[in-house]
C-alpha cells in the first residue's frame, strides 16, 4: 500500500482486536493511520472492537465512531475523511 500513488481507504472486518498481534503488526507497520484509534465497540456480542478504518497519510480524520445501531452482528465503524491538509 506503500507504493500506491492514489489515495486509498482500506475498511473491513479484520476478526481480531487492537491488541492481536496481526493488527499491532499492520498498525505497526506505518503505511496507514486507523481512523479513530478508541471508536468503542463494533462486535457487540464479543464486547469488542474487531472491524478498521485505515486511510493513508494524505487524509485528515475529521472524525470517527462505532454507531451501535442495526441488525448485524456488526456495528459500522464510520469516519469523516478529509483530503489534504
Amino acid at each position: 500500500m506503500r507504493s500506491s500513488r492514489y489515495p486509498y481507504v482500506l475498511t473491513g472486518d479484520f476478526n481480531n482486536g487492537q491488541d492481536a498481534p496481526e493488527v499491532q503488526r499492520f498498525i505497526r507497520s506505518n503505511a496507514t493511520q486507523i481512523c479513530g484509534l478508541n471508536i468503542g465497540i463494533t462486535h457487540p456480542t464479543l464486547r469488542k472492537r474487531i472491524d478498521y478504518i485505515f486511510a493513508d497519510w494524505g487524509w485528515t480524520v475529521r472524525r470517527a465512531r462505532a454507531v451501535p445501531i442495526g441488525p448485524s452482528d456488526h456495528w459500522p465503524a464510520t469516519a469523516e475523511l478529509l483530503w489534504g491538509h
